[in-house]
């Protein structure tokens, strides 16, 4: 993750939005990426910012080091079914911009997960520091895993951003899945539900709950984990859920259940 601050704009002369500063830390990077052996791409929200990082890079970035990293700027649209090795993700939205667009985020996040998912070997994510839950919270919690579980930040190691766990059980099964080569994102919202993990892979997506006594042992709480289920099933999610006491005494054991669930899904769809 790199904070880029400033704000975004609408251009004069088409639709959508761009941000000067974002489009500026995009082409520093893929400058900095560039080598023989790498193909590199930038995708961002809107068509307008794309054009924009394109342009830059013509004017900074010799054509023949473009062209041998198969070089694109664009929307997820246009890397739809292909991938780089190196992916710049433009996230764009700034405090600065109205409700709509952030509802519009919301509303297409199944183009950030294009977004995310299309770099082979590095994800370089430009985003706002000033991003929380009330601007956007797919982006707010894409921000906290990356700097807040994978301890990365403007290229460095950092802790700025703490994880917030509920429980010993859930940093265990954290630490598991991310040994068994798993990559789970944290306490991602889904339609006002907060997920304890969500694995997404292209199409297929799990949400691994960790249930403590009381989901077991109150009837409201059961029938409220039933309607959540349900719901989230409807938008695509395949809900597994682990006892706590499974997590906290063979944590391994539950990531490779995890693990053995999302292989079975994968094969399936």
């Amino acid at each position: 993750w790199h904070d880029v601050s400033g704000d975004s704009r609408r251009p004069r002369d088409r639709g959508g939005w761009v941000n000067e500063a974002q489009a500026r830390k995009a082409v520093e990077l893929v400058r900095d990426a560039l080598s023989p052996d790498r193909s590199v791409g930038v995708i961002t929200p809107y068509a307008a910012q794309g054009a924009l990082i394109d342009r830059l890079a013509t004017r900074k970035i010799d054509e023949a080091a473009r062209a041998d990293a198969n070089f694109i700027s664009g929307t997820a649209h246009r890397l739809q079914g292909s991938e780089r090795d190196v992916i710049v993700f433009a996230t764009m939205f700034t405090p600065n911009m109205p409700a709509s667009a952030a509802k519009w985020i919301e509303k297409e996040r199944n183009l950030i997960n294009v977004a995310v998912s299309r770099a082979r070997r590095h994800l370089l994510v430009i985003g706002h520091p000033g991003l929380d839950n009330k601007h956007s919270k797919t982006l707010a919690s894409l921000r906290e895993y990356i700097i807040g579980i994978i301890g990365i930040k403007d290229g460095a190691a950092t802790s700025d951003i703490p994880v917030h766990f509920h429980s010993d059980a859930e940093r265990l099964l954290l630490e598991a899945m991310r040994r068994a080569g798993l990559s789970p994102i944290g306490k991602m919202d889904v339609s006002g539900y907060e997920l304890d993990f969500a694995l997404i892979d292209g199409d297929v997506k799990v949400n691994v709950e960790v249930d403590g006594d009381h989901h077991r042992s109150e009837s409201g709480r059961r029938r409220s984990d039933l309607a959540r289920d349900e719901i989230l099933g409807a938008l695509g999610w395949h809900v597994l859920r682990l006892d706590a006491w499974h997590c906290l005494g063979a944590p391994d054991d539950a990531a490779s259940e995890v693990r053995e669930q999302c292989r079975r899904l994968r094969n399936s769809a």
